[in-house]
């Protein structure tokens, strides 16, 4: 066995050494690995065609997640790269910013403009705001349409730097000269930059400010004040019209500034938390330019009361929160709580400015017929005279009655007299009319001055028997009181749509027309344009928060430009990822 054991081994030995000899004397075969290793190995050069998509997609991490151009030289990025791709050569943050990001807001810009030039009408916001750590301006215009599919869509054109004091001539100057690089909007020809005729361009949703508003007046552009921003103002000069709601906000900021300034504090608020099963909350400080805060503040107090009062009881030299306050607080978030919930639906992207004059009129009902809160009774009639006196006039903008006589939840039964009914039906008639007489159906500019004398304003309609639960509570008490249709003897169309239901308030107005389109369709056209504005300006607004997370503290060396470019592919980021 032994021997052919050996003999075995020894022909294999033997067979092995002469292949070994046969590969010696032949020719090397080449290996698998050896002849890709220097494709590997290789790296590509900047205008391969994988290493181009790969700058795009790292210019849209940038964009899209906020990173600084230095992302792109951190150590640990760039390690991993090299082991995603060892044929990728990450270039620098310059080819970055000046390359990649600028090819991007280019593209948008075309994809923008497309999209522009099939809509039939538009809105804008528009608002001026100082960053706080660069000391830099900057001015912000979103556009806002309805397309063919009766879907609300919009765009961010432009944040830029604002030079120069804000004065309303600098302003107007800004929105009208074209050739300023600031921002090319809003002059004689409307947005010349993204080519929109003024006739498509019926309206500007701008803040409260007197600068903002001599500004639009001096530039010829048809204007309203942001609706969220005039309920603020309504809702701060009522908390603060009654001293003992004034004094309770100022102890609710010095017991909240308390626990933010001391971490022993908040430890310990935090073991009462988990003591009592309350929710692990900060509590929140209001600030006076953010709205509704102050609300927030008390809804959080309220929320860790408990813990808040048996923390107190604990500290030696803090004010204590006595019952009557906490009663006091609790009233005064009851009767602020609808709005509260009626800014966040106004500020939502799928808001229409449709809903100013019934949730002003429905907000001054709401006010009436509270009955609780006792305690506040001065702040609740200041409430009311300060809706009254703020909003006063606004049953007069044509752009804001035609809006919600156009919307089938509202149309012209908000009103409470028939002359008020036939005034909005004739402003209505009037704007299918502008827009029937242009040949591309888009001359909707609106009018300046009403047809008819407007009545002394009338209150609503509605029983004050009827205790309303919110903003919206006796709704259907004030529409089934108008169910009655005032006819004009117009156009059969018109006569058809104001005589049919209102629809639910919770419906979709826009599905609403998609659907009844061909039924109703130069009043469908005519809604696109006058349904198109938001109620509010919160959409530049946030544009500045962007600003801010793209351009913090520790950010202050990047350029005003490449900030611009940055928050403008950011608020298409849409369009980006589309």
């Amino acid at each position: 066995m032994k021997e052919d054991s050996n003999s075995q081994n020894a022909a294999t030995s033997g067979t092995a050494k002469d292949g070994q000899s046969q590969l010696k004397t032949g020719v090397n075969q080449t290996t698998i690995t050896s002849f890709a290793s220097p494709t590997l190995n290789k790296q590509w050069a900047s205008d391969h065609t994988r290493a181009k998509a790969i700058h795009a997609a790292i210019g849209k991490m940038i964009d899209i997640d906020l990173q600084p151009y230095s992302v792109v030289e951190d150590n640990g990025f760039n390690e991993l790269l090299h082991l995603l791709e060892p044929r990728y050569k990450i270039p620098s943050r310059r080819f970055f910013a000046d390359k990649i990001i600028t090819e991007m807001h280019k593209s948008i810009t075309s994809r923008i403009k497309a999209h522009v030039a099939e809509a039939h009408a538009f809105a804008f916001t528009c608002d001026i705001r100082t960053c706080e750590y660069t000391t830099q301006s900057y001015i912000s215009v979103t556009s806002h349409w309805i397309n063919e599919d009766f879907k609300r869509t919009h765009a961010t054109l432009r944040c830029e730097a604002f030079d120069g004091r804000h004065t309303a001539l600098n302003i107007a100057d800004a929105l009208q000269d074209p050739n300023q690089e600031i921002i090319k909007a809003c002059n004689k020809e409307i947005i010349k930059a993204w080519d929109i005729p003024v006739t498509k361009c019926p309206l500007v949703l701008r803040d409260n400010a007197a600068n903002m508003q001599k500004a639009m007046s001096e530039a010829g552009i048809p204007s309203v004040g942001c609706f969220a921003h005039t309920l603020q103002l309504c809702i701060h000069d009522s908390l603060f019209s009654q001293q003992s709601v004034s004094d309770m906000i100022a102890l609710a900021r010095k017991t909240v500034g308390h626990f933010r300034h001391s971490s022993s504090a908040k430890s310990r608020l935090s073991a009462l938390q988990q003591e009592f099963g309350l929710p692990n909350h900060h509590l929140i400080k209001d600030v006076s330019t953010r709205w509704n805060s102050t609300y927030l503040m008390f809804d959080r107090l309220i929320e860790q009361k408990r813990a808040i009062n048996i923390y107190v009881s604990e500290t030696d030299g803090m004010q204590h929160i006595h019952a009557q306050r906490w009663t006091l607080m609790e009233d005064v978030l009851k009767v602020l709580r609808p709005f509260e919930e009626l800014t966040r639906e106004i500020s939502a992207e799928n808001a229409c400015i449709s809903t100013v004059l019934p949730a002003v009129m429905m907000s001054k009902c709401y006010i009436h017929n509270e009955t609780d809160g006792h305690g506040i009774k001065q702040m609740k009639t200041c409430l009311l005279k300060s809706l009254q006196d703020r909003f006063e006039g606004s049953e007069q903008n044509s752009n804001l009655v035609v809006a919600t006589s156009l919307d089938p939840r509202y149309k012209a039964k908000i009103w409470g007299s028939e002359t008020e009914q036939c005034r909005s039906k004739l402003l209505v008639q009037e704007a299918v009319s502008r827009l029937s007489e242009s040949d591309q159906g888009a001359s909707a500019k609106p009018t300046t001055k009403a047809t008819e004398q407007h009545e002394e304003e009338q209150g609503p309609t509605v029983s004050t028997k009827r205790h309303c639960s919110g903003i919206w509570g006796g709704w259907d008490d004030l529409y089934r009181c108008n169910t009655e249709a005032v006819t004009l003897g117009a156009d059969a169309e018109m006569s058809a749509f104001f005589s049919e239901p209102l629809i639910p308030l919770r419906e979709d107005p826009l599905l609403w027309w998609k659907t009844n389109k061909q039924r109703f369709p130069l009043l469908a056209k005519t809604a696109k344009v006058y349904l198109c504005a938001p109620p509010t300006s919160v959409p530049s607004e946030r544009l500045f928060s962007t600003a801010g997370d793209i351009r913090p503290h520790t950010r202050n060396r990047l350029s005003p430009v490449n900030a611009a470019r940055l928050v403008f592919l950011k608020g298409n980021s849409f369009h980006v990822k589309g």
